[in-house]
């Protein structure tokens, strides 16, 4: 027969045995689930890289139609004078003429003539 302080012995480390494997049960549960949840973001991950280079084709795309369009379609470059500034905002100060007025009197448009009376070109 065994003596005492070996069944002793055998008994802790059965008992470690049985929590040991009760862990790993559970570490193993939880790297599962990591790698679902892994799996799940690189899913997202080639999802938004597929739609971000169909983005890139299609802004690339556009581009050159825009480009085949109208090659020399540029942005106006009409600038407002200071003379131009100083006539709409005394015009304004008559309180005689509105917003459109004042936009055919001085042939800016009303978005030109309400941001100068509103101080954008101050």
């Amino acid at each position: 027969m065994l003596n005492i302080p070996n069944k002793k012995e055998i008994e802790n480390l059965k008992f470690e045995k049985t929590r040991l494997e009760i862990k790993i049960s559970k570490l193993e549960k939880e790297v599962e689930s990591l790698r679902k949840a892994n799996k799940i973001q690189e899913d997202l991950l080639k999802d938004w890289e597929k739609s971000y280079k169909e983005s890139l084709f299609e802004i690339n795309k556009l581009k050159k139609e825009l480009k085949e369009y109208n090659p020399k379609l540029k942005p106006r470059s009409k600038k407002i004078s200071k003379a131009d500034i100083k006539k709409i905002k005394n015009l304004h100060q008559l309180n005689e003429y509105t917003y459109r007025e004042i936009s055919q009197i001085t042939k800016w448009s009303l978005c030109t003539v309400s941001k100068v009376i509103n101080g954008f070109y101050d």
